[in-house]
């Protein structure tokens, strides 16, 4: 029997008559001896056949990415991302004509050896070999693990392979009789990267523009020549000379590509990387900012509000300003609301309001603010309470009188607070407000200069939002508005923060200055970039500093000054199983419950062991748990989200987004007022999973909440996105009738009286009841009034009676008395006082006795109208008092919702 040997040491292996009695192995009895042996014999075939397996699979898959199947990690690398990446091709000049005189076995021999010299550099700056092409090579650089400067190894990786071909090449002149040369290409990219091929053969590969580009350029380079793209030019030009070469003509571009050749010869080898830089920024700058917030939040202990705007580019430091104030300078006595807008929820009515509700009182750690036992109940119960009442209780009718008394509820709420003790209230990323939660800051803007309110806007710069604010308080012409705009912290500022963190003998001028040239004066950039010197080694941790390593001086080190390439390379070096976690949260949202992550993750199998992989992600300063929410956090920084989800591919991307919709439809499903209150969401997800069928009834529901809140302009956006999702999905074109009443409605609620007029009647070629089409046709007739189109009014009006005639209504009907009621209106408005009054004594007669107090209140008041213009006091004074009391009956009347008066 042939001896079995082991696949790792390759010592074969022996069994010994001493066993282990560990209970794992069968007892050395006689009858078991020969059982162990066979059973051992054949665990060793097994397990040498998985490393023959393993072997062979490390011939056609990136090293990065092997380890990633073997522990597990592998499969959302292989179904495929998007990446950005650096795509090198290098062939050999002349190949063929300089190995014509060979054997078909030395030709093939020196190609290895070649190919051998070749791809030891391309390893040796972290690069992989996507592929051998003839006699060509395409390697990338960025997949499955990116670093920060990618372009960078891959020029280095080219320098070397040239200085290498021409070693070879001075060996072997006398046998080839001419120089063996190699000509490169290189670009860098979008590309995305996974398996392509059947199902019998695939391979891990990359593909898009950037690939065919970088092919292209490497065809045209001269031999002996790097010849790069502009994007690898402008990426590197930093470290290495380039001589601009010509806009070229490439096959498959439309515009001519501007390349450039690479004349430097400066090498040094790069230095992989794995986690985020854990530590805390210490503080540093923004003294007058700070001392503005100061003398502000002094100013309100005394019973002085204001408006402070702060604007500022993502990662300049807006929030931790914000914090640092409130946690140093806060007084005794002085209450803090913090809420925030998100992306997500950008279309969602009055979000940043219900996010402040829930999240509610900040309490700074130096501080007693502990209210009296005497104070109001918590705002956040009180303004919950207020929403939802008027959530439930409104109709579309009374929707703009609704968001009056929502503005003034919500006012006096405030009011009573700041009487209580002074309140700040802090509004971070304003630039992804709502419409209505605008509105509303607006509107309460003014209490600033009448009660000890400070509102506290974050905003990014250039954002339509923030401009109002500022527009807002020049015409309302607020005493104490107050912008601040954030700009790059001062070098000396950063060097302060640099000092900080290291000994200030291990930084040398040049460094420090290096340093603080690539972060640009942004705390988040300086962050990042310490993150990839811990990350590399070059930084390490003695007590409560840091040194830089003796073997790496970091006056050597290189750093292209791209913040998305240093977040994409941080997050590359996390373990895949935090990846996967990073992803399907990006998808949720910038903020998510933790409860809708667990449970998407466990339909791929991958929720295990949740906890502490958050708390991991937490402890790397990705996420952070969010102020009085449990179970609820969100990524700290915005573009790290953003760049997260932009790596998704299209499929992959939709998959997650049905499953988080259909998640949210699962936990909601048990209460109709908590779908109502996500369907903006839900819908949206459905939309991006690209089932507009299963998002119809959701935009709906939202465009139905959206009305009743007088949200004119997100109803118009719901009711929109329906329409264009009926067209796909046949089943729902009976909706279709609602969906144009909708859009009529929002569009008639935001004064548009031609759109509305427009989606009426295709409402009406729609409709065949005529109890539904009389409503439809006093709509359109009150949308021309609006316009004072009279006659075109009262042809609408002249419709629904012929209409009313033809069915044969009953005449004590309530769409007869309807009608006739906004008959009289109508021709009071057109002069006409005897017919006016016939129509208003029919529409009562008919009405009086019936839920519909509205329409009877109208004819009343018409009435009184007439009889005041005619003198009839006394008899003018009885309509008019009539029409009061049925006005106040006219809540939670029956009124449909195209039947509206004037």
């Amino acid at each position: 029997m042939t001896q079995m040997r082991c696949p790792h040491c390759g010592e074969p292996i022996t069994f010994s008559d001493k066993r282990p009695t560990t209970g794992l192995f069968p007892t050395p009895t006689d009858e078991g001896t020969g059982l162990a042996q066979a059973q051992l014999m054949e665990y060793a075939r097994d397990l040498a056949k998985v490393y023959a397996v393993q072997k062979r699979m490390a011939k056609y898959l990136p090293g990065g990415l092997r380890e990633r199947i073997r522990t597990g990690e592998g499969s959302s690398w292989i179904a495929g991302q998007r990446r950005q990446v650096t795509v090198l091709f290098a062939d050999l000049v002349d190949f063929t004509r300089l190995t014509a005189r060979m054997e078909a076995e030395e030709a093939f021999d020196l190609l290895n050896t070649c190919f051998r010299r070749i791809v030891n550099h391309i390893y040796k700056y972290g690069g992989e070999v996507d592929k051998f092409l003839g006699d060509g090579v395409m390697a990338v650089f960025g997949v499955p693990e990116a670093h920060e400067d990618d372009p960078v190894r891959a020029v280095r990786a080219a320098l070397d392979m040239q200085m290498e071909m021409q070693k070879l090449s001075h060996q072997l002149q006398s046998q080839l009789g001419a120089p063996l040369q190699l000509h490169i290409g290189i670009h860098c990219g979008e590309v995305i990267a996974g398996n392509v091929g059947v199902d019998e053969q695939q391979s891990y590969t990359v593909v898009g523009t950037t690939v065919n580009l970088a092919f292209r350029i490497q065809q045209i380079s001269e031999p002996g020549t790097i010849l790069v793209s502009q994007a690898v030019q402008q990426a590197t030009q930093h470290l290495f000379r380039y001589r601009y070469y010509r806009d070229v003509e490439l096959k498959g571009f439309a515009e001519p590509v501007p390349a450039f050749v690479l004349e430097s010869q400066e090498q040094r080898p790069a230095t992989p990387a794995p986690y985020f830089f854990e530590e805390p920024m210490p503080w540093a700058g923004r003294r007058s900012e700070m001392e503005q917030l100061k003398g502000l939040i002094e100013n309100l202990a005394q019973g002085e509000g204001g408006v402070v705007l702060i604007e500022g580019e993502p990662g300049i430091g807006k929030t931790r300003l914000v914090r640092e104030w409130l946690t140093r300078y806060t007084p005794s006595g002085v209450q803090v609301w913090i809420g925030s807008a998100h992306m997500v929820h950008s279309r969602t009515a009055y979000s940043v309001w219900r996010h402040l509700t829930r999240w509610g009182i900040w309490t700074p750690s130096v501080a007693t603010t502990s209210l009296p036992a005497r104070s109001i109940p918590l705002p956040s119960t009180v303004i919950t309470l207020v929403l939802n009442q008027l959530e439930q209780s409104i109709t579309r009718e009374e929707a703009e009188r609704a968001r009056g008394q929502l503005f003034q509820a919500i006012r006096q709420v405030l009011i009573g607070q700041s009487k209580t003790a002074p309140l700040v209230l802090v509004i971070d990323n304003w630039q992804w407000a709502d419409d209505l939660s605008r509105r509303l800051l607006l509107a309460l803007l003014p209490m600033a200069d009448e009660y000890p309110i400070l509102f506290c806007i974050l905003s990014r710069p250039a954002v339509g939002q923030a401009h109002d604010i500022a527009r807002a308080a020049e015409f309302r012409a607020l005493r104490n508005y107050h912008p601040i705009r954030l700009t790059p912290l001062a070098d000396d500022e950063l060097a302060s923060i640099l000092a900080s963190l290291f000994e200030v003998e291990d930084l040398d001028a040049a460094a420090r200055k290096q340093l603080i040239g690539w972060a640009q004066g942004n705390p988040f950039f300086l962050k990042e970039i310490m993150a990839s010197l811990a990350a590399q080694g070059i930084i390490e941790r003695v007590g409560r500093r840091w040194k830089l390593s003796k073997t790496y001086p970091l006056s050597t080190l290189r750093f292209p000054p791209n913040l998305l390439d240093l977040t994409i390379a941080n997050l590359d070096r996390l373990p895949g199983e935090l990846q996967e976690v990073l992803y399907c949260a990006a998808v949720i949202g910038a903020t998510f419950p933790v409860r809708l992550l667990y449970r998407v993750l466990a339909r791929q199998g991958k929720a295990a062991n949740l906890d502490r992989r958050l708390q991991q992600l937490v402890h790397y300063g990705i996420l952070e748990t969010t102020t009085q929410q449990s179970g609820v956090l969100a990524f700290r920084y915005a573009i790290v989200q953003e760049s997260l989800y932009a790596r998704l591919l299209s499929q992959r991307r939709q998959m997650l987004h049905q499953w988080v919709a259909e998640e949210m439809e699962r936990s909601l499903g048990r209460s109709e007022k908590g779908v109502a209150a996500q369907a903006e969401l839900v819908a949206a997800h459905f939309i991006q999973a690209g089932l507009p069928d299963r998002a119809l009834p959701h935009l709906m529901q939202a465009g139905r909440r959206a009305l009743t809140q007088a949200a004119s302009k997100l109803a118009v956006e719901h009711y929109m996105a329906a329409l264009v999702a009926v067209e796909y999905t046949p089943r729902y074109h009976a909706e279709r009738l609602e969906i144009e009443l909708g859009l009529a409605d929002a569009f008639f609620q935001s004064q548009e009286y031609a759109e509305a007029i427009t989606h009426y009647q295709a409402a009406l070629e729609l409709c065949e009841d005529v109890e539904q089409r009389i409503p439809i046709h006093q709509a359109i007739s009150r949308a021309y009034a609006a316009q004072n189109e009279l006659a075109k009014a009262w042809e609408s009006l002249e419709a629904a009676l012929e209409e009313l005639s033809e069915e044969e209504v009953p005449a004590t009907s309530l769409l007869r008395g309807r009608v006739f009621a906004d008959c009289a209106q109508l021709e009071w408005r057109m002069g006409d006082r005897r017919r006016a009054e016939l129509w208003a004594r029919e529409a009562a007669a008919i009405l009086e006795g019936t839920p519909d107090h509205s329409s009877l209140a109208a004819s009343y008041q018409t009435l009184g109208q007439i009889y005041a213009v005619l003198g009839q006091t006394e008899l003018a004074d009885s309509y008019r008092k009539r029409a009061t009391a049925h006005l106040r009956a006219t809540t939670g009347s029956f009124r449909p919702k195209a039947a509206q008066s004037s």
